[in-house]
């Protein structure tokens, strides 16, 4: 789309590199002047993490700053059937919900 920009924030795996599989990709709605956010399966889980590590804690925040934000309906948290397929794989009941 013309004057339609995305921002692609990557949290970073354990071994310090940007994850494709772990980013959260933002772009202009266009609605409300709100953003949309897609979260993986990966962000959906951190908050759900062990926090003993600083970075897993920070990522943790992040994550649950910006499902806030949704709440507040500041933001657009946006799916696709492949996470929903993903996140229904999981065995783990409340990693799965």
């Amino acid at each position: 789309m013309p004057g339609d920009k995305s921002v692609t924030i990557a949290l970073m795996n354990g071994a310090g590199m940007h994850a494709p599989d772990s980013a959260a990709v933002v772009s202009p709605s266009r609605y409300n002047g709100s953003m949309r956010v897609y979260l993986d399966n990966c962000c959906f889980q951190r908050p759900l993490d062990n926090k003993s590590q600083v970075r897993v804690r920070l990522e943790s925040e992040a994550v649950l700053a910006i499902l806030s934000l949704w709440e507040q309906h500041q933001i657009e948290v946006i799916s696709s059937e492949a996470l929903e397929f993903e996140l229904a794989q999981n065995p783990d009941p409340v990693r799965r919900a």
